[in-house]
């Protein structure tokens, strides 16, 4: 009988070494890329949140411009000018902007009572207004404040007012006024005036000026989380509280600055409009944001701008 041959050749270890070799280059370069991809992902996230943080910081601020000067009287209790934007203790006019608004909220109504009401001592007055409370944003608990449009004044100073029993889905509106006869002789609340939110953590009760101001600066510290944060005051006190009082309106804002377009002959834009509040009749914002998660020793910051410009709609030319 024959037998059978049989082959035992087989991989002699240097061919193996070789394969192990390629194997490694093959999967150190896959690695390499995996790597890169991950960080240019990572990057790419980031960069999204800064962009994103630069959408909200615009749009609240933004907002805040378009209500600028809203039924604010034009002088205030020490007879000087009152103007949509002003010159604050905080900062100069290039890098803080404080706003005078007599809504912080945005939120108005309007009364649509055909008679005036005389309130007198505590009084709850019930007053129908111009559409619901609850499309008006306000809400039971709310404080408001009184503004007689024709000359935007408050016809009731250091009243605690407050809404007390309506629904928030109804009409008329309940108005809770704790008005000392001595002071409410005479004072009445009128067709057409407005009632305005004032619901703000500085504000416990009904103040005695007509308007509230909303300071816009960067902060560092406080209840900013990371890096620097664009806040959001109102009615701050003087001096400035601890940047643990602030709103938080974005975080990663590593720079707000504004310029102001001046009325003339050619117009011109300027970051010190000092003098000439009454000719401001826009404001150029600029933010800037900047990643702070480092994700290795190479790491670098990336930043993203957003600029826009403002028209001020309620503005008064003297």
């Amino acid at each position: 009988m024959k037998a059978l041959s049989r082959d035992n050749s087989g991989f002699t270890l240097v061919e193996l070494l070789i394969v192990a070799v390629i194997l490694g280059i093959v999967t150190s370069a896959i690695f390499s890329v995996y790597l890169t991809y991950m960080k240019t992902a990572y990057t790419q996230d980031e960069v999204l949140d800064v962009q994103q943080n630069l959408r909200i910081a615009m749009d609240t601020l933004s907002a805040d411009l378009q209500l600028a000067g809203v039924l604010v009287p034009p002088l205030d209790a020490n007879n000087h000018p009152v103007y949509p934007i002003q010159k604050n203790a905080y900062g100069d006019y290039s890098t803080c902007l404080q706003i005078t608004t007599t809504s912080p909220e945005g939120r108005f109504a309007r009364v649509s009572k055909t008679t005036a009401q005389f309130p007198g001592g505590f009084t709850n007055i019930t007053t129908t207004v111009g559409s619901s409370p609850a499309s008006a944003g306000i809400a039971v608990g709310d404080r408001v404040r009184i503004i007689r449009p024709y000359d935007n004044s408050i016809p009731f100073t250091n009243i605690t007012a407050y809404i007390v029993a309506t629904p928030v889905a109804s009409n008329p509106l309940s108005l809770s006024l704790n008005a000392p006869s001595a002071l409410a002789t005479g004072i009445s609340i009128n067709p057409g005036d407005m009632v305005a939110k004032i619901n703000t953590p500085s504000i416990n009760s009904y103040p005695a000026n007509a308007y509230n101001t909303i300071v816009y600066r960067i902060v560092t510290g406080g209840n900013c989380p990371v890096g620097s944060c664009l806040s959001r005051q109102v009615s701050p006190a003087s001096p400035l509280p601890a940047p643990a009082a602030n709103e938080i309106v974005a975080i990663d804002i590593s720079h707000l600055s504004f310029s102001y377009l001046i009325d003339g002959t050619p117009p011109t834009e300027t970051t010190e409009p000092a003098g000439s509040e009454s000719s401001v009749k826009a404001v150029r914002v600029t933010l800037t944001g900047t990643t702070t998660k480092k994700t290795d020793s190479a790491w670098k910051s990336r930043n993203r701008q957003l600029s826009t410009i403002v028209k001020l709609r309620n503005r008064r030319i003297n």
